[in-house]
C-alpha cells in the first residue's frame, strides 16, 4: 500500500509538536522523507524526530553546533579484523583519543561504510572500541552480512563527542545519532530513529548518583537496562 504522507518544510514550523505525527514508524518514515530531499538537521526537525523519547528541549541551536563540529572532525581509518595490523591500528587510535579525553570509555557514533559504493550503517555507544570489536569479529547480527560483503574495502568513521557536553553522554548520542541519520543518509540501517530499545528515556529525574570521584549521574524513569548498565559501566555497551 502506497504511502501518502505528505510532508511540507520545514515541517515543525507550520505543525505544533503535539500534531506531529509521533509513532515511531511515522516518524521513520519522516527520516526517509528528510534523506530523498537532502533536507539538512535542525534544531526543529530533530524535536520533531526525537519527540517524545527524549526531552526536546535539550535540542537547541549550540547542540546542533556541537554536533557539526564533531560531524567536522572526524576519523576514517579501515575496518579493523581481527589478529589483524588494522585491529592494532584501531587499537592505537582510540588509546590516543581516551588520553587526550581523559576517559577510560570512548562514547561515540560510527559509520561502518564500503570504501567503493555508498553502502553506509551508522550506529552508537558509550563504548566505542567494545561496539567496534562485536561488529568487526561479526558477534553484532546487524551487520554481520554487511561487513562479510565489504571484504576488504570496508571503512570505519569515528564521530567522537569531546569532554564536558552539556548534556549527559548518553542522551546527547541519541541527538547526534539522529544528526548523522539525517546528515549522512545511511542506507544500511532498519530504523532511522534513534532510540534506546522500546523504552523512552526522558520522563522524570529518580535519582542521582555521584561516584568516588565527585562525577554525578543523572537516573531516570524509564531509562533502559542497558542504558543503566553503560552508566556504571557494566557489560559490553
Amino acid at each position: 500500500m502506497k504511502n501518502n504522507i505528505n510532508y511540507k518544510i520545514p515541517l515543525v514550523n507550520e505543525t505544533k509538536l503535539s500534531k506531529v505525527p509521533s509513532t515511531r514508524r511515522q516518524r521513520d518514515e519522516m527520516v526517509k522523507y528528510f534523506i530523498k530531499n537532502k533536507i539538512e538537521p535542525s534544531v526543529e526537525n530533530l524535536k520533531t524526530l526525537l519527540h517524545p523519547d527524549i526531552d526536546v528541549n535539550l535540542i537547541n541551536e549550540n547542540i546542533i553546533n556541537i554536533c557539526l563540529d564533531i560531524y567536522n572532525n572526524s576519523i576514517t581509518i579501515p575496518i579493523p579484523k581481527v589478529n589483524n595490523y588494522t585491529n592494532k591500528y584501531f587499537l592505537n587510535i582510540i588509546k590516543k583519543i581516551n588520553k587526550i579525553l581523559n576517559t577510560s570509555q570512548t562514547p561515540g557514533c560510527y559509520i561502518i561504510h564500503n570504501g567503493i559504493n555508498n553502502d553506509k550503517y551508522i550506529g552508537r555507544s558509550i563504548d566505542i572500541k567494545s561496539r567496534i570489536r562485536q561488529h568487526s569479529g561479526q558477534f553484532y547480527l546487524g551487520t554481520t552480512n554487511i561487513i562479510k560483503n565489504f571484504n576488504n574495502n570496508g571503512l570505519l568513521t569515528l564521530f567522537i563527542l569531546p569532554r564536558n557536553i552539556c548534556i549527559i553522554n548518553h542522551i546527547f548520542l541519541i541527538i547526534l545519532e539522529q544528526y548523522l541519520f539525517i546528515k549522512i543518509r545511511p542506507t544500511k540501517n532498519k530504523n532511522y530513529i534513534s532510540t534506546t530499545g522500546n523504552v523512552p528515556i526522558v520522563k522524570k529525574t529518580i535519582y542521582v548518583y555521584f561516584d568516588l570521584y565527585g562525577k554525578y549521574y543523572l537516573i531516570y524513569q524509564g531509562i533502559s537496562i542497558i542504558d543503566l548498565c553503560g552508566i556504571f559501566g557494566i557489560g559490553s555497551r
